[in-house]
């Protein structure tokens, strides 16, 4: 019987504290998310734009996923 290769882990990059925080530590990150929305209107309408942006790219990956 042959003997199972081990599986190769893929190495995961995160680009910015927020990707980290949001993969670690995701109620964290959301409720921070929601105390700076609440204080600054800026703040709140860049979050929104990433909300979406994050849908949009969720969105294309499922997309292009399914295809290959």
């Amino acid at each position: 019987m042959a003997q199972k290769q081990p599986k190769q882990q893929t190495k995961k990059e995160y680009r910015s504290m927020a990707e980290f925080k949001k993969h670690f530590f995701p109620n964290a990150y959301q409720k921070e998310l929601a105390e700076e929305r609440s204080r600054d209107p800026e703040t709140f309408g860049t979050g929104l734009v990433e909300d979406l942006m994050e849908g949009v790219r969720r969105g294309l990956r499922k997309r292009n996923s399914g295809t290959r």
